[in-house]
């Protein structure tokens, strides 16, 4: 039996909750220390936890897409963040 997809799946996990774990722990330093503006910034950080995963994924496929501005650098640079079926 072939492991490497659980494998694959183990080490993302890690490496992304390590990373969503530092990001946290730093926008919540930063948030904390705000006097100005920290409803909008606490607003735009709740949105993930309101909206149902399909519009975010909906927006994330708008924002990375490769008619938007940050897909036409990563079209540019080669980086591929959508996956799409290549023809054969």
């Amino acid at each position: 039996m072939d492991l490497s997809p659980l494998w694959i799946s183990l080490k993302i996990a890690v490496i992304a909750t390590i990373i969503t774990f530092v990001l946290g722990i730093l926008i919540a330093r930063l948030v904390s220390k705000m006097k100005k503006g920290k409803a909008i910034v606490d607003s735009i950080l709740s949105i993930p936890l309101v909206l149902p995963p399909t519009v975010v994924g909906f927006f994330l496929l708008v924002i990375f897409g490769s008619n938007s501005p940050i897909g036409k650098v990563l079209d540019k640079i080669g980086a591929n963040v959508i996956f799409v079926q290549e023809a054969r």
